[in-house]
């Protein structure tokens, strides 16, 4: 009996007999699993939050495109508008014949140039004239139908190489400018008001420098359309664009120039060869002589000082012959 008391002494407490205490390994662990728990709630609701602050963002940004699509799609058709009025502006511009300078004076669009080149005994325009002049008469038209209006100028008060002739009509001489002029306004019905003349120079030189100092750099006319015949467009373009180059430009700045080649009605043979011999050898003569001078004061020096069509030492010798065939070109 006793035997069997202290065998069951030393066998170990049977499991449902004996209630265990939690170890302090075990409580531990249980408090760092609820902190988590408590973390994660606090991140799940951290990430809503920021969830909804994207939701939020997405949507102001929506409405900002759309603010901002709608405000390009205004723009766009605030710039069709204006371009639509531009374009109003323009036509009413040109229907008016003019633009506006800055001092309210009415500049016409552009100007066409018909340069001197010789009378006939009776004091008419020579045939090579006439094309010039029918050729800017033309042109005139053309402008006027397109609703833009211009002026043409006529230049020359006539040759140093032959006498100008007398009107059989006035009595009077006839200056090349003013006959140009007349064949505008009477056979091709130009506007007298659209016309206008320079009057004084008597060569191609002075052609551009007095068209410029009487004319363009005081009437602010900007655009120029240069007319002449094949056998003088040579020497015209390298003139004009010489002269028109010259400091000081105008208050409107450069110049534009354009230049138009016709024909060489009238003229052919030996007389048409001995002319463009001679425009030629002067071309060459004019780009050396011309080639320091940068200036319009230096210009009016090498016209007045040295130019033998305007320079008064011109007075103290006699004028030199001029060949026969050379001189019906002129």
């Amino acid at each position: 009996m006793v035997k069997k008391f202290l065998q069951n002494m030393k066998k170990p407490a049977s499991k449902a007999g004996v209630r265990k205490r939690p170890s302090a390994v075990g409580i531990k662990s249980s408090s760092t699993i609820n902190q988590q728990v408590k973390a994660a709630k606090k991140t799940f609701k951290a990430i809503a939050a920021a969830t909804k602050d994207v939701e939020a963002a997405k949507t102001k940004w929506e409405k900002s495109r759309a603010v901002t699509i709608n405000a390009c799609n205004a723009a766009a058709a605030a710039s069709k508008d204006a371009e639509a009025l531009i374009g109003k502006l323009l036509t009413m511009a040109r229907s008016a014949s003019c633009i506006l300078h800055q001092d309210g004076v009415a500049l016409p669009a552009a100007v066409i140039v018909v340069p001197g080149g010789g009378l006939t005994s009776e004091g008419e325009p020579a045939p090579w004239v006439h094309r010039r002049l029918h050729q800017a008469a033309a042109m005139y038209k053309e402008r006027l139908q397109a609703g833009e209006t211009c002026f043409i100028v006529t230049l020359s008060v006539g040759t140093p190489h032959k006498p100008m002739p007398i009107s059989p009509k006035s009595g009077f001489q006839v200056m090349e400018a003013e006959a140009g002029a007349s064949c505008l306004i009477r056979e091709h019905q130009i506007a007298p008001e659209h016309v206008f003349e320079e009057n004084w120079s008597l060569d191609t030189i002075g052609n551009a420098y007095m068209l410029r100092a009487m004319h363009t750099d005081v009437a602010s006319w900007r655009k120029l359309i240069i007319l002449n015949n094949e056998f003088h467009m040579m020497r015209t373009k390298a003139i004009f664009e010489k002269v028109f180059s010259l400091v000081p430009l105008p208050p409107f700045g450069e110049y534009e120039l354009d230049f138009v080649e016709i024909p060489n009605d009238g003229l052919e043979g030996e007389v048409l060869a001995s002319r463009k011999e001679r425009e030629a050898k002067s071309t060459a003569s004019f780009q050396a002589n011309s080639a320091e001078v940068m200036t319009m004061q230096q210009m009016h020096t090498f016209l007045f000082v040295n130019h033998m069509a305007y320079a008064s030492k011109r007075l103290l010798k006699e004028r030199d012959p001029v060949d026969v065939n050379l001189l019906q070109s002129y």
